[in-house]
């Protein structure tokens, strides 16, 4: 439970850093050359869309609405997946060694 408050707090955490820092968002210009017209349906498409503050929203409100065992058990579920993930490219990239694609020095500057 303790990963879940802790989850929760860091994600409530990061919105608020990211809400912030809306102020930096690129602003619009209006093109100064004509357009034809799909570049400019296309223009005006992106122009009247909103800036999406934080990425996977959906994601977030899906956990948002789990109780705190279901949350940990998600978080568990995750760090599986992350670890298995790690497993399988320590294996990729001791493979790729052994066969010659890789040298021992590139993949010890990749980290």
């Amino acid at each position: 439970m303790r990963n879940a408050k802790l989850w929760i707090e860091n994600h409530f955490t990061y919105l608020h850093v990211v809400d912030e820092m809306s102020g930096f968002f690129p602003q619009t210009i209006t093109p100064t050359i004509p357009l034809t017209k799909e570049l400019e349906s296309l223009f005006e498409f992106l122009a009247h869309q909103k800036p999406s503050l934080a990425t996977g929203d959906r994601e977030f409100n899906e956990l948002a609405q789990l109780s705190e065992k279901e949350l940990d058990a998600k978080i568990r579920e995750l760090e599986n997946w992350n670890f298995r993930l790690n497993l399988d490219e320590a294996k990729e990239t001791q493979d790729s060694i052994s066969l010659g694609i890789i040298s021992e020095h590139q993949q010890s500057a990749n980290l």
